[in-house]
């Protein structure tokens, strides 16, 4: 078992998922090394795909669950579910949609009145050879007073129109955003942006991939920001955030300071819908 602690000193959670569930945890803390990226990628066969949970100062985990479909099969799908102490949600895998949400459930991870203090996992998770465990520990002297409801799957949205099995679902605001930093994947040709982190006054909030391993750009705002949608023949679509427009010709879309940024992504694919104030989904 591999076991991931949870304290004053974690400032963000990653979570590494393939098609069939969650296959490393990970905790950041100041001062850390990135290579777990690839020691992760280079033990399992196939795509993964990387789902970042940025901590805000002082914002710690109060509860948390599994989402898997509800069958006696040993094939689950596991989702690690978290809720923090500003009742913030992240659920660490794929969309579900509408239609399908019947068939899933949520199983609370120890006791939620208590506060956990980290993560138990078979090593590899859901990619090893033995059965899939996971809970959380806790402090059995500490307590836990915040109200907690059971979770739920997510916001109600429409899947990008593709023959791409899974997609992985993340949305914020622009209003409020102070900066904006970019993660930028040069180890691939066509270098796309694999996701950004909006960082606001009290918080951040992760969309799309989020790899320290990879180049970060950083722009502060307000400022011009556009998103370009292309299409790599190997890899499939993908996206280029920039502040300026480097060419006329192509699919570019300019995002202002109310828009609600919808970002879809595989391990490998990025759809970004922009949303303006009001517009439904």
């Amino acid at each position: 078992m591999r076991y991931v602690g949870l304290d004053n000193d974690t400032r963000g959670i990653t979570v590494s998922c393939n098609i069939r569930g969650i296959v490393s945890i990970h905790a950041h803390t100041r001062g850390e090394t990135v290579q777990f990226y690839e020691i992760i990628e280079a033990k399992v066969l196939g795509a993964i795909t990387w789902v970042y949970f940025p901590l805000a100062e002082k914002e710690t985990i109060t509860a948390g669950w599994v989402r898997e479909v509800d069958t006696p099969l040993n094939d689950r799908q596991p989702a690690l579910v978290l809720r923090t102490s500003l009742y913030r949600t992240c659920i660490f895998g794929p969309y579900v949609p509408q239609d399908r949400r019947h068939i899933y459930r949520f199983q609370p991870l120890g006791n939620l009145s208590a506060s956990p203090t980290g993560v138990c996992y078979n090593d590899m998770g859901i990619a090893s050879a033995s059965h899939f465990r996971l809970g959380l520990t806790y402090d059995v002297q500490g307590t836990n007073d915040w109200v907690l409801s059971d979770p739920h799957s997510g916001d109600m949205d429409s899947p990008p129109d593709s023959t791409i099995p899974q997609w992985f679902y993340s949305s914020a605001s622009l209003d409020g955003a102070i900066q904006i930093r970019l993660c930028v994947d040069k180890q691939k040709q066509h270098v796309p942006c694999i996701g950004i982190l909006l960082v606001y006054v009290d918080h951040e909030e992760s969309l799309g991939q989020w790899r320290y391993d990879r180049d970060i750009e950083d722009m502060v705002l307000p400022a011009p920001i556009y998103v370009f949608s292309g299409n790599d023949s190997t890899a499939g679509p993908y996206v280029r955030v920039v502040g300026s427009r480097e060419q006329e010709g192509g699919d570019w879309r300019e995002i202002t300071g109310t828009d609600r940024i919808v970002w879809w992504f595989t391990s490998e694919c990025s759809i970004v819908v922009i949303r303006t104030a009001g517009q439904a989904s």
